[in-house]
């Protein structure tokens, strides 16, 4: 099952920041997160924010953080890795 992606302001603004590399590696794991959500591995984690519970994808030292409902894949925010304990109290 493909999944709609849909994303947010936060996150396009965030993605036309990144270097031409990472954006290449970014959009190659959301391609592969829109045919499964749920990879096996150490990847993907649940995270529990102050208001919902979402998921985040380790790309390098990036991090997107996103949510699943129903048949649309919601692509929240783009982090670096040291600062996605601010980015989940923000959402």
């Amino acid at each position: 099952m493909a999944y709609t992606l849909r994303y947010s302001k936060r996150f396009a603004k965030a993605f036309k920041a990144v270097s031409a590399q990472d954006r290449k590696r970014i959009a190659k794991a959301m391609g592969k997160l829109a045919t499964d959500p749920f990879p096996e591995g150490k990847s993907v984690k649940r995270l529990q924010g102050p208001k919902d519970e979402f998921f985040r994808l380790r790309v390098g030292d990036w991090r997107i953080l996103y949510d699943v409902t129903g048949e649309n894949l919601d692509i929240l925010d783009l982090v670096p890795r040291g600062e996605l304990e601010k980015a989940v109290k923000r959402l």
